[in-house]
């Protein structure tokens, strides 16, 4: 199995990657960067995001235990950055308002 493939062991990292996940449409890993036995990979991929292409790059170093200690996102073009970031922070900000609204969570 490739780096690309392996299962999210962090819930932190699951709960930054799940809304990316519905905002970029036809989202495919084009390439892996790395054997399996580095510690540092890079997985370029390419999606859509309504009518713009995005492409990125996730940089990933991972600790002895083979679990992500860093976890770094790159994406071009800019046109198409600023529609994914107007999007998650529509999605964090509909999150953090239903967090809000929780009985027993702090404000």
């Amino acid at each position: 199995m490739g780096f690309g493939q392996s299962p999210v062991r962090s819930l932190g990292a699951q709960s930054l990657l799940e809304p990316a996940h519905t905002i970029l449409e036809d989202f495919t890993f084009q390439r892996e960067i790395g054997a399996e036995s580095d510690d540092d990979h890079a997985l370029v991929f390419g999606a859509r995001i309504g009518d713009l292409s995005i492409q990125g790059c996730d940089f990933v170093h991972t600790d002895a235990e083979g679990l992500i200690d860093e976890f770094t996102v790159m994406l071009r073009p800019l046109r198409a950055v600023h529609a994914f970031e107007e999007r998650m922070r529509a999605k964090f900000a509909a999150a953090m308002a239903a967090t809000s609204n929780k009985p027993g969570v702090p404000t």
